[in-house]
C-alpha cells in the first residue's frame, strides 16, 4: 500500500534549471513508494535584469518570496569569480540570514573540492550532479517536512554514519521488520528510530517512544502491555498499554535490554502473531513496527540467561549500528557547528540578538582529535557551555580552547559516562545519596535530578496513612505546590522525567533509596 508524505517546499537556486529538472520530475519511483509526490518546488536563477549578472541579493529576495521549507543551491554560476563560486557567497549569507532552514548544495565538481569549504558555511548536505532522483527525495527527506526542527536533523557525513543511515533507510521500506539500533549513550538512537518512522511506510501512524525502565514485571507489563482493573496491586482503572497506543505505527523500545524476562514472552508474541496480553485481559491484536535500542550487549545478555534468544532473533530483522564519535571524527566538527547554531536559535526566543557562533577553523583539529565518550549529547554539552560563557558576544578562538582544556579536565577526573553517584554513611549509621562534586555537566544534572526525587519522595512519605501504609499522591501533589509547580495528574510524568535523566547506576541507587517512587509512580519514561 503507497505511503502519503507531507509536503514541504523546496526552493531551487540554480543558472541552469535543465540539469536538474529530470531528477525534480522524475516521478514514477515515487508515486508507486510515496503515493504523492513528497515536496513542491519553486526555482529561482539568481538572476538580476537590472544588473545583467548573476547575485546574491536576487537569490535572498527568492527565499524571502517563496518562504521554503528548503533549499537546494548550485555551487557554480557562469559569470562570477573563480570557477563561477557564487554559490558559497549566497550560502553564507543565507544561513546568517536564515539559520533554521536546511540549504543542501550540489554541484558537478569533487567531493573533496566542494564540500568542506560548504561545511564550514553551514550547508547540512551534498549533492552531485546529475542528480540522481532517489538519493535526492532521500536526502530532503532527512531535513524536511513533517514539522523537524535543526536539532532533529541527522548530520553526518562519514562514511560510518552514512552507512548507518543506509540501513535505517532499507529498514523503513517496508514498515513490518523488526528495527534494533545499537551504539553507546548520546549516539542519536531515539533520532535515528523517527527517521525509519518518517522515512517508511507509517510514517501516517504514531511514533510511540517507550522507555522501558528496570521496575517490576507488572509495572512493565501494564506500561507495555495495558491491564484491567484489579489486576495487580494499584490497579485501579484499565490502563492502555504503549503498544496500544502505536498501533498502525512505530513503537520504539529504548533501553530494551531492561525489559523483564516475563514481559520478555509477551514482548515475542507481538513479533510472532501481532497480538498483545494485557494484565486480567484476553489477547487482542495490533498492527506494529517495533524498532528497539539498547547501549548494552544483548548477545552476552543472552549467553548469561538475561534475555531470550528467540526474542533477541526477532528483534534483530535490521540490525543498525550507531558509531561512536571517535569512529566519526571528521564529522565532529560539523556537528559542533550545528549544535552551537540550534543552542544559539533555542535561546533567541528570550534574547533576539545572540549572535550564532561560528567555529574557527583553527580548533577544529583540537576538537577532533578528542573522543567525546558522551557522542552527540556530550557535544552539545559543550556547545551550550561556550555559549554561556561567550554571553552576548560571538565566542573567539581562544574562549572555545579554554572551555575545551576545561571539558577535559573534568573528564579526566570523572571519566563519562560512569555514574557519579553513590551512598554514604552519616553519622547515625542511616545511607544517603550523595555525589561527587567536579563541576561538570553530567554531575551537576545527577545532583539536580537526585534532589528532585528526595523532595518527591519525602512529600510522598508525609501522605503515608498510618494504619495502611498507603499513599496519597493528591495530598503529596498538594504538598508540592509552592516547591514544584506539580499537580496531581502530572506527578507521574514528572518523576518520570527525572527518572530517565539518570545514568543506570544512579537509578539503581534510587531505586534502593526511594522505592515507593519505583512501585507506586511507575517511574516508567514516556520519552521525548
Amino acid at each position: 500500500m503507497a505511503k502519503a508524505k507531507p509536503h514541504g517546499k523546496i526552493l531551487v537556486i540554480d543558472d541552469h534549471y535543465g540539469i536538474a529538472s529530470e531528477a525534480f520530475y522524475s516521478r514514477t519511483d515515487f508515486e508507486r513508494d510515496y503515493g504523492v509526490l513528497p515536496f513542491t518546488f519553486a526555482f529561482s536563477s539568481a538572476w538580476d535584469e537590472g544588473s545583467g549578472r548573476y547575485t546574491v541579493e536576487e537569490a535572498l529576495r527568492a527565499v524571502e518570496t517563496h518562504k521554503p521549507d528548503g533549499v537546494l543551491l548550485d555551487i557554480v554560476f557562469d559569470q562570477r569569480g573563480p570557477a563561477g563560486k557564487l554559490g558559497l557567497e549566497i550560502l553564507r549569507q543565507l544561513t546568517a540570514r536564515f539559520p533554521a532552514l536546511p540549504v543542501v548544495m550540489m554541484t558537478v565538481l569533487a567531493r573533496d573540492e566542494a564540500w568542506s569549504e560548504c561545511a564550514r558555511l553551514g550547508a547540512v548536505d551534498y549533492l552531485p550532479k546529475p542528480l540522481d532522483a532517489r538519493l535526492l527525495w532521500q536526502t530532503l527527506d532527512r531535513y524536511v517536512g513533517m514539522g523537524l526542527r535543526p536539532e532533529d536533523w541527522l548530520l553526518g557525513q562519514s562514511p560510518a554514519f552514512l552507512d548507518a543511515l543506509i540501513s535505517a533507510a532499507q529498514a523503513s521500506e517496508g514498515g513490518r521488520t523488526a528495527v534494533l539500533i545499537t551504539g553507546d549513550t548520546g549516539t542519536g538512537k531515539e533520532l535515528l528510530a523517527r527517521y525509519v518512522w518518517r522515512h517508511g511506510a507509517r510514517a501516517n501512524g504514531p511514533f510511540v517512544p517507550i522507555h522501558v525502565a528496570p521496575v517490576s514485571f507488572e509495572l512493565q507489563q501494564a506500561e507495555l502491555f495495558g491491564a484491567k482493573k484489579g489486576a495487580y496491586t494499584g490497579a485501579n482503572q484499565d490502563r492502555k498499554g504503549y503498544f496500544e497506543a502505536a498501533d498502525k505505527g512505530v513503537a520504539f523500545l529504548d533501553e530494551i535490554g531492561n525489559i523483564d524476562l516475563r514481559a520478555q514472552a509477551n514482548l515475542l508474541r507481538v513479533t510472532e502473531l501481532g497480538e498483545i496480553m494485557p494484565l486480567g485481559a484476553a489477547p487482542y491484536r495490533v498492527d506494529v513496527q517495533i524498532v528497539s535500542a539498547t547501549n548494552d550487549n544483548l548477545g552476552r545478555k543472552v549467553k548469561d540467561g538475561e534475555f531470550r534468544q528467540d526474542l533477541w532473533q526477532r528483534l534483530r530483522g535490521i540490525a543498525v549500528h550507531l558509531p561512536r564519535l571517535a569512529d566519526r571524527r571528521e564529522d565532529i566538527p560539523f556537528l559542533l557547528r550545528h549544535l552551537l547554531r540550534v543552542e544559539a536559535l533555542s535561546r533567541r526566543t528570550s534574547n533576539p540578538a545572540l549572535p550564532i557562533p561560528t567555529l574557527p577553523e583553527s580548533v577544529e583539529a583540537s576538537l577532533a582529535a578528542y573522543p567525546w565518550p558522551g557522542n552527540v549529547r556530550e557535544l552539545r554539552n559543550y556547545a551550550m557551555r561556550v555559549i554561556d560563557r561567550a554571553g552576548d558576544s560571538p565566542p573567539d578562538e581562544r574562549m572555545f580552547l579554554e572551555v575545551f582544556r576545561e571539558w577535559q579536565r573534568e573528564s579526566e577526573q570523572v571519566p563519562y559516562p560512569d555514574s557519579f553517584a553513590h551512598e554514604a554513611k552519616r553519622s547515625d549509621g542511616a545511607t544517603t545519596l550523595q555525589i561527587r562534586s567536579t563541576g561538570s555537566p553530567q554531575d551537576r544534572l545527577q545532583q539536580l535530578r537526585l534532589e528532585e526525587l528526595a523532595l518527591l519522595n519525602e512529600m510522598l512519605e508525609k501522605t503515608r496513612d498510618p494504619v495502611t501504609g498507603a499513599l496519597n499522591r493528591a495530598k503529596a501533589a498538594a504538598l508540592l505546590k509552592g516547591k514544584a509547580k506539580c499537580n496531581t495528574n502530572e506527578l507521574d510524568r514528572w518523576a518520570r522525567s527525572l527518572w530517565v535523566e539518570l545514568t543506570p547506576e544512579s537509578r539503581e541507587l534510587a531505586a534502593r533509596r526511594f522505592p515507593e517512587i519505583a512501585a507506586s509512580i511507575k517511574l516508567v519514561a514516556a520519552g521525548k
